[in-house]
């Protein structure tokens, strides 16, 4: 199993210069990467949004070509689904999946709308998949002309403030025969999960055929932490026996980017962070691939 990180961990520390970001994983262990462009609509100035977005994709293309790595895996960027701010958002979007095809990622995940609105949870399901289906209807033209999958990520009712969201692989398989299209599938995330209370091994393979990625990470169970695996409370032996019986084939993602995250400090501090967050990357990449060992998958 392909052993992968988002780069979302590593883009602050360089101004979000995606080649450079790129670099920064040479000598971790990691050989396959995530790229992010959640912050594509966050960030003034963001790369994607500039008009050479295409030449910063392929000098990240080029680097990882050059370093050894590949891409298997992205997250496209937070957006307003429904309401004001859509029209931003469905560019965005359609930029990251073009850029996905771009890179060969075939993989890219997506939190359905971040609207505030009327749409609670659970009791206005249909009426949330309606208001949402006319964005996804939108990116599939760019997903069959990339290749690229759009997976639908669960959250947790602590970062919904009670809006409608898929929480359940029930709710997320309902969504996507909502959208009836072989290219839409799921993405667990697995500390929104632990969050919501729920049995990952259960919810895994509850998912069945429209698992297509994980994102990694650990909390105490209240907050979304996105930590280290065994830096919460999370119960990894329901995941890793989830992860088995689901008979999940696809990349073993982190997203951690909550540990030792960029701050600004004085120069002579600075060095020292970013030493001690590329140790960091080594560390984590060695505790999963002892991980998945543990459970009889060969980890790369």
């Amino acid at each position: 199993m392909k052993i992968a990180t988002t780069t979302a961990e590593v883009l602050p520390y360089v101004g979000q210069n995606s080649e450079q970001a790129t670099r920064m994983y040479r000598g971790t262990g990691f050989h396959h990467l995530d790229y992010s462009f959640y912050h594509a609509l966050k960030i003034p100035d963001h790369p994607l949004m500039g008009e050479h977005w295409k030449d910063v994709i392929n000098a990240a293309k080029t680097a990882a070509e050059e370093e050894g790595f590949s891409w298997v895996q992205a997250h496209l960027p937070a957006c307003k689904l429904i309401g004001e701010g859509k029209e931003d958002g469905l560019k965005a979007c359609l930029r990251a999946i073009e850029a996905c095809g771009m890179l060969g990622i075939k993989l890219a995940v997506i939190h359905s709308s971040f609207a505030e609105g009327p749409y609670r949870y659970p009791e206005d399901k249909e009426a949330y998949f309606e208001a949402n289906r006319p964005f996804f209807k939108a990116l599939i033209p760019a997903m069959e002309a990339n290749g690229v999958h759009v997976l639908l990520e669960n959250s947790c009712e602590v970062n919904t403030r009670g809006l409608y969201f898929p929480m359940t692989a029930a709710n997320l398989n309902d969504f996507i025969s909502y959208l009836d299209h072989p290219l839409f599938g799921a993405c667990w995330d697995i500390g929104h999960a632990h969050i919501q209370g729920l049995d990952q091994h259960d919810e895994l393979v509850a998912l069945g055929k429209n698992l297509k990625a994980v994102h990694i990470h650990d909390n105490n169970g209240a907050k979304d932490q996105h930590q280290p695996i065994f830096n919460g409370t999370l119960d990894w032996d329901s995941f890793m026996r989830g992860i088995v019986d689901s008979g999940f084939e696809g990349p073993f993602t982190y997203e951690i980017d909550g540990f030792l995250p960029y701050r600004k400090e004085p120069e002579v501090l600075a060095d020292f962070r970013r030493e001690k967050k590329l140790q960091s990357l080594t560390d984590h990449y060695k505790t999963a691939k002892k991980l998945l060992n543990a459970y009889g998958i060969e980890g790369e």
